[in-house]
Parts: structure tokens; C-alpha cells; sequence
């Protein structure tokens, strides 16, 4: 795979196969968005931290549109589906990133269940003690992902 697709940096790290539900408000990525729905192509999300972005990255689909405001903003829903490296980097005219991306592979471990599973209750522990409440749409993404 080699070629170029839009970039979205958030200081969020995503995973292929997760599901992560995003709130798109600034106008650039409102564009992007709209021309990935028209275009039914998705784009690339990569994290971001102290203002420089990651060399890798995941390919995300959008899979739902939760809500669509009078704004403009949107609620979305991605799914990750593959690794990436960026090569280059340039700005759009619209004000997002778009990058020339070729595969990254990852190596191909087995999943051990039983440790998602006890990750996953250690989570709520912690979400639980922290006192923080999180929608119940976070727990049904959580629950469709692999």
C-alpha cells in the first residue's frame, strides 16, 4: 500500500480493529470528513503530542454517524483497520494533513483472551475509582471491538 490519504492527529493512540467514537467540530476536519462520507473512503488517524504527530499511524473507517448538528459538527464512529507508516507529510488546501502512507506490518501474535478479558475488568476498576463516568455508547463500542 502505498498512497496518500488525509490525516486526523489526536493525542489518542488507535488500534486496528477498535472502535472509537469521535466528535468532529473544527471546519478542516468537518471537510475531511464530509469528502471521506462522499468519497466512502476513510482516512488516517495519528497521535499527536507536543506538537509533533507519529510516524505511524492506523487506516480508520467510519462505520456510523451518530449525530450530524446544524453547525456542521458531527458525531462519528471509527473502526481501525490497519497499521501504516508516513512517509511525507504535506498540508491540504483545506487545512488538514494529508501524508503518502505504505504499510506497516505488524507481527502477528495470537490473542490471549483470558487477558483482555481481565484487562477489561481492571478498566472498570480503575474508570470505577476514578470516579469517572463514561457513556453508555464508549461500553458498546467497547464491547463490539476485538
Amino acid at each position: 500500500m502505498n498512497k496518500i490519504i488525509p490525516i486526523f492527529p489526536l493525542t489518542l493512540v488507535v488500534f486496528p480493529n477498535s472502535r472509537y467514537p469521535l466528535h468532529i467540530f473544527e471546519p478542516r476536519y468537518r471537510k475531511m470528513i464530509n469528502e471521506c462520507l462522499g468519497n466512502n473512503s476513510g482516512f488516517g488517524i495519528v497521535a499527536a503530542f507536543e506538537n509533533k504527530i507519529s510516524d505511524v499511524g492506523v487506516l480508520v473507517k467510519i462505520t456510523d454517524v451518530l449525530k450530524k448538528y446544524d453547525s456542521g459538527e458531527m458525531d462519528i464512529i471509527v473502526e481501525g483497520t490497519e497499521r501504516f507508516l508516513i512517509n511525507q507529510t504535506k498540508i491540504h488546501p483545506d487545512g488538514y494533513y494529508v501524508s503518502e502512507i505504505e504499510s506497516y506490518k505488524d507481527n502477528n501474535n495470537e490473542i490471549d483472551y483470558r487477558l483482555v478479558d481481565k484487562l477489561h475488568l481492571h478498566f472498570e476498576e480503575i474508570i470505577e475509582l476514578a470516579n469517572y463516568k463514561l457513556d453508555d455508547k464508549f461500553w458498546e463500542n467497547l464491547s463490539k471491538s476485538e
